[in-house]
């Protein structure tokens, strides 16, 4: 019976490391987007077939959002990690750190970084770029706060701190994914335009921690501008 039983089943598709399986499908969807990639196309990159990747994942869109979740979360580190090599810096030193975090990020893995700049705004993915917006933001205003002697939760930090954010990936994606600018030079154009906003904070408003009229800082792309374009 038990030997009928082997014989009647089928073997299932081959299963294979999960990882490399991520990798092409990220590379994959970075080069043509998410509506022109085909799961053969990802299946070929990959070194397997469409069966394997369907008992993995159940279509096209479950495969683009787990690719996003892993790509996210390798940005995350990446980014925390530069910020704790950064620490007891000048203004300026800080700011240029915080830039350049994104800078090296994006060198060391450029499919993941157009994959997460470029990446289709409907749907399920949007959530995850606004955790990850979400926490940079926060840990680049903690870090700001602390080198300027201001309350991380003040609105112009977070708003100045959403700047960082944004403008680094948007002078990122100019100088890395656009234009071909030198991203030495791109870091220090935006370092110099955040570092004069938040000496103009500190200026004008020494302890905005309990100033309630505390002034915003100027208007610029947001974190979730900058990812969108």
């Amino acid at each position: 019976m038990i030997e009928r039983d082997a014989r009647r089943r089928k073997p299932g598709p081959e299963a294979v490391p999960l990882d490399p399986l991520l990798s092409a499908a990220a590379e994959v969807f970075a080069e043509q987007g998410f509506a022109d990639a085909t799961v053969a196309a990802i299946a070929t990159r990959g070194n397997t077939t469409k069966p394997t990747l369907y008992k993995h994942f159940s279509d096209k869109a479950t495969l683009y959002e787990r690719c996003l979740e892993r790509e996210f979360e390798h940005a995350r580190q990446h980014l925390f990690a530069a910020y704790g090599r950064a620490e007891d810096l000048t203004i300026d030193d800080e700011v240029a750190a915080d830039v350049a975090a994104f800078f090296d990020y994006a060198a060391a893995r450029p499919h993941g970084f157009r994959l997460i700049v470029e990446m289709r705004d409907a749907g399920p993915p949007s959530d995850l770029r606004d955790h990850f917006n979400e926490a940079i933001v926060s840990r680049v205003a903690d870090r700001m706060g602390a080198v300027a002697g201001i309350d991380p939760e003040a609105p112009a930090i977070r708003q100045l701190a959403a700047m960082v954010v944004g403008a680094s990936v948007y002078a990122a994606r100019e100088s890395l994914l656009v234009s071909e600018v030198d991203p030495a030079e791109a870091i220090a154009i935006a370092a110099r335009f955040i570092a004069g906003g938040l000496r103009a904070l500190m200026e004008s408003a020494p302890n905005p921690a309990v100033s309630p009229s505390a002034p915003s800082a100027p208007s610029a792309p947001s974190a979730h501008e900058g990812l969108e374009r």
